[in-house]
Order: C-alpha cells, then structure tokens, then sequence
C-alpha cells in the first residue's frame, strides 16, 4: 500500500465499520491504519496455527519525507508490532512543478525537507525502527524532460544520497520505475521486432556510481565547515579506517562559475597528496548535458559498453601557518569531484 496519502477516491471500510471513498488525508484518517493492519494480519497470520515473525514488514511507505513526525508516531504506536522497517518516499518535486536544470539543485528545499526526515529518523529510532527512503529520484511521474535525463540529474543524486546518509536514515531506494522512466539510471528500450536493445546508460547513473565509490569500504561521514563564498558548492568528507583514506566530495552546482576549493583539515595529520577523480559534463551548459558525461575519464557509448581512459588529477598538500594541511581543488562549473588522501601514519 505505497503513497497512501496519494490515494485517490480509494473505496475502503472505516473503523466504524461503514464503507467510504475517501481520499489524501481523509483517507489516512478514517481507514488506512485498518487497511495496513488487516493485510500484515493476513500475511504474517495466514492461519491461527501459522504465524510469522511480527516485525517483517515495512511501512507506511510514505508519498514524501515532508510528513508531520505526530503521523508516523500514530503509526507506530497502532502498527508499531507488525513493523521492522519505516519507510518514506521523497522525489524534489512533481513532474507538474516548474523546474529546470539549474532549479533541482536548489539547496533551500533540500534542507528543509531533510530537517523533517531527520525528525521522522529521530521518532522511529524511540520505537527501536531503522529509516530507510524506500523509493526516491528526482522528479515524481516519471521525470520531467530536461531536468531528470540530464547531468544536473547526476549532481542532484550524488547530493541528495548524502544529504540522506547525513539524517541517520540507513539507506535509499533510487526508483528505476519501469526502466522506460526518465529518471531511471539503466534504460531498456525495444525496437519494432520487439527485440531488446542494449542497455541505455542516462546520467543518474553516473552519481550513483561516485557515491558508491565514496561510500566504498565503510566509510564514516565527518563534520564539515564551510567559510567564504559557499553558495552552490557541496563538501561531504568521509573517513575510511580500512583504507585509511580521508575522502572529500566536492560538488559545484553552480551552471557557470568555477570555483577554487581549499579543502583544510582541522589537524595536523600525515596526509599525502590528493588524488582527484572528477565527474564532468560536456559543453557550455554543462548542467543539460544528456550524453558526453565522464566520470574519472570513462563513459560507457551507445552499447553500454565502458570506453574512455581512466584518469586523475594530484593536487599537493600545503602546510598553513597554523599547522593544518590543506589541499587546492579547482572546480569547473557544473561538476563534481572526489577528492582521496592517504594517511601516511
């Protein structure tokens, strides 16, 4: 029962007993919580001599991150038994919404909504419940043409599983839809024999592919301050004990501006130099590019097949006057970087 907050004109028995078509929040006030109980009864009890495990479900599966934290505690006071995984969705924005390029990368919107999911973390986390966003991309309906087909796609995913990762939620569902969608990652087309055509690579994927990267080996994400001209710029630093690399993303929203990075590192510490991996997009308007998209130098054409030359930038360390290392990143507009230093001792 995905989005029950999104129904509309859903025929369902209220907890009076009386049958209603109902529909948003009069649905959710008058019948969900029975609808969601029944079937996880059903399914956790096919027979009263045959019960599962309580705790196998996950839910309510929300339509958006922006629900008020009284509603999941409602919830999981009612349902809480039956629960061992709560569930949110969150999309930027409807495919109806007015957005561009440039547009889905607006902070202000991001950090509201993840100030709520970070309360929703904080109200499941009292009933004993990990959060996870159990379905998420960047424009619901499918997508919106030039906006979730586009490298401002890529930069938006990139940001956005951090922004996640950073509420304490424990993981994201990155919707593929159909995999027809324009939002999706991976694109199976068909052509007029009905045969498959190869897999079509679209930008998110390549995001999705540096956030991995980043994350790898069980990274922990630090504190960061950012001082200066910081509009449009994004730093995720993570630390991983087993690599014993400190890893920085550093993200440029900005569609024009280039932007000269100090990475500074609040102690002194026997890092090396930087090894820098970029994520780039072709062109003037880089943030609507659709094709032409490199991550460390490699692509994958037409076929999917991978092609380019892997590459990467070193940037040397400075020693500031009060100690601390720091490194210089020149950042392109429109791009993205992952920047990895090796702890000497």
């Amino acid at each position: 029962m995905p989005a029950p907050n999104f129904y509309n004109n859903k025929t369902s028995r209220s907890w009076r007993g009386e049958t209603v078509t109902a529909s948003g929040e009069v649905y959710v006030e008058c019948c969900f919580w029975g609808d969601w109980e029944g079937h996880a009864k059903k399914l956790a009890c096919p027979t009263p001599d045959q019960c599962a495990a309580t705790a196998d479900f996950a839910g309510p599966a929300w339509g958006h991150v922006y629900v008020r934290t009284s509603t999941i505690n409602w919830f999981l006071n009612t349902s809480g038994k039956y629960v061992g995984l709560v569930t949110v969705h969150w999309y930027k924005a409807t495919k109806e919404t007015a957005n561009t390029a440039a547009t889905l990368l607006d902070d202000a919107p991001i950090k509201k909504e993840m100030a709520n999911l970070r309360a929703l973390v904080g109200v499941a986390a009292k009933y004993g419940k990990p959060l996870r966003v159990a379905e998420m991309n960047s424009i619901s309906n499918s997508g919106r043409d030039g906006v979730s087909n586009v490298f401002a796609s890529a930069l938006w995913t990139l940001d956005a599983a951090f922004e996640v990762a950073a509420t304490g939620a424990v993981g994201i569902n990155l919707h593929q839809g159909a995999g027809q969608n324009l939002y999706s990652a991976l694109i199976r087309w068909y052509d007029k024999a009905n045969n498959v055509r190869p897999v079509g690579i679209r930008p998110v994927f390549y995001g999705m592919a540096m956030f991995q990267r980043a994350v790898g080996s069980q990274a922990q994400m630090l504190p960061a301050a950012l001082t200066g001209q910081t509009d449009g710029l994004k730093v995720w630093p993570l630390w991983s004990a087993k690599d014993k690399l400190l890893r920085v993303v550093v993200i440029n929203k900005r569609p024009s501006d280039a932007l000269n990075v100090t990475l500074e590192v609040d102690k002194a510490g026997g890092f090396g130099p930087a090894t820098v991996t970029r994520l780039l997009a072709p062109g003037p308007n880089p943030l609507e590019a659709k094709t032409g998209i490199t991550l460390g130098g490699v692509y994958f054409d037409d076929n999917a097949v991978k092609a380019g030359k892997p590459s990467s930038e070193h940037a040397l360390r400075v020693r500031a006057a009060d100690g601390n290392l720091s490194w210089n990143i020149y950042m392109p507009p429109a791009s993205a970087a992952l920047v990895e230093m090796l702890r000497l001792f």
